[in-house]
């Protein structure tokens, strides 16, 4: 059964818990003399209040009035030995980690008196190392911040306020972007970390996009080629074309590329020709072609191969040489299942819209094959397998067509595609008798000879 519960009652727990308190802090103030009575330093007495490993999880806790009183205490026993709450703390904690919880804490106070002892301990951190001659290359490293990845700009924070107190004290002219770029060892580190803090909280993501639009602003005034920022970036260092479409560095260097093109309208540039002069044709055209299979990736692909068509209209590059530049004859009859014809065929449809031309598939072809009759073995071995009889036997027609058109008939073949004169025809191989003989039934075929379509 429940004991009855009244008014008194509560009095009577109020006063309980009110002389708890009391013999609590009686307690913890003869606590405090005793380690003063022992000479205890600050940091020590830290240790004893056993306020753990976590910087944050120190400053949260009402145990930080017990050391600060202490270090009060302390300090008017030891004028000679004075400590600052700040030194205790960073004697524990490290610089790093107590600069990152002091920003976490300043966001998270509840009330402006917290936040007004969090600024005083924060400005007590800054004008430590000011005090102490720390350059801003020192207090970089003093951060970690090149170590620290996605945490890192949580203590930009921290360097850009002791840059500020820095020019002021010494009117100096230093910039946030120098320090960062020189405490990195260049752009490319930096730029991840900006990267990172763009998909992070939303004050965060602003500060970033200052950054980057700084760090963009000053490759633009010094009108640096896009080819180096993409070395810079070491994004000609991936692996592969799918890893640069995947990076976190790829925004900022499309963004900066937008930027000189703008300033520089006759050298203009593009992110697929950076890729090809790094990458190479062949590694471009499977690479987007595997790009295109992905969600996240198929809006850049298909963007990035209308960009390498347009630059190939743009420097008058035919379908012939695009043939040869896609190295075609290197994957024999597997250019079938190659989506280096898929892509040959694209930009032959846009170079005869563009161009109001003409050109055909087996043209092309045999420019990459370097010639009729190479283009005609691979077909006729492309035949015999069944995965690509459809296919290859479709463009042996049109290649045939080709040569009805050019005045080649079954009498000359031998001639005029392999090179053998009549006398020694009896010298042709299998494949170019094959070759031949396929040609004549074609011709047959056709019946009647009329001017061919070009394929």
């Amino acid at each position: 059964m429940l004991r009855s519960y009244d008014s008194h009652d509560e009095d009577r727990v109020g006063g309980l818990e009110k002389f708890k308190a009391g013999v609590s802090k009686l307690t913890e103030s003869a606590k405090l003399k005793a380690y003063l009575a022992q000479n205890k330093n600050a940091v020590q007495v830290l240790a004893k209040l056993k306020l753990g490993n976590d910087a944050l999880v120190a400053l949260r806790s009402t145990k930080m009035n017990v050391l600060t009183k202490y270090v009060d205490m302390f300090n008017k026993k030891n004028p000679d030995k004075a400590m600052s709450l700040i030194s205790t703390l960073t004697a524990r904690y490290g610089d790093d980690g107590l600069a990152k919880a002091l920003v976490i804490a300043e966001k998270e106070a509840t009330t402006p008196a917290t936040a007004k002892e969090i600024q005083t301990l924060r400005n007590d951190q800054l004008t430590t190392w000011l005090n102490a001659d720390k350059s801003v290359d020192d207090v970089f490293q003093l951060l970690k911040l090149h170590i620290d990845g996605n945490a890192a700009f949580t203590k930009v924070e921290v360097l850009e306020e002791y840059i500020k107190k820095m020019n002021n004290a010494k009117s100096e002219h230093i910039t946030l972007l120098d320090t960062l770029r020189t405490g990195f060892g260049g752009d490319d580190k930096l730029v991840s970390m900006i990267a990172m803090a763009k998909v992070g909280q939303v004050n965060r993501k602003e500060n970033a996009l200052e950054l980057e639009t700084a760090l963009i602003a000053k490759w633009t005034n010094e009108n640096i080629i896009p080819e180096r920022i993409f070395r810079r970036l070491k994004l000609n260092k991936n692996g592969n074309v799918g890893n640069v479409l995947s990076s976190d560095k790829l925004e900022t260097f499309t963004k900066y590329v937008d930027e000189f093109n703008k300033k520089n309208p006759n050298r203009e540039t593009s992110l697929a020709q950076s890729l090809t002069t790094n990458y190479g044709v062949v590694a471009v055209i499977e690479g987007l072609d595997s790009a295109q299979k992905y969600s996240s990736t198929k809006t850049l692909a298909t963007k990035l191969q209308t960009q390498l068509f347009e630059g190939w209209m743009k420097s008058g590059t035919s379908v012939e040489d695009v043939a040869k530049l896609m190295k075609v004859k290197d994957d024999d009859i597997a250019l079938f299942v190659s989506p280096k014809l898929t892509a040959l065929k694209s930009y032959l449809r846009l170079f005869n819209h563009k161009n109001d031309a003409d050109e055909t598939l087996v043209n092309a072809l045999v420019a990459g094959f370097h010639g009729e009759d190479k283009l005609a073995s691979m077909l006729l071995a492309a035949k015999r397998n069944t995965r690509f009889e459809e296919k290859a036997t479709k463009l042996q027609n049109a290649q045939f067509n080709q040569w009805l058109y050019d005045d080649i008939d079954p009498s000359n073949v031998l001639t005029k595609i392999f090179k053998l004169e009549r006398e020694k025809w009896h010298l042709a191989t299998d494949t170019q008798k094959s070759i031949a003989h396929q040609f004549n039934t074609f011709v047959i075929d056709s019946r009647v000879v009329v001017e061919p379509r070009r394929a």
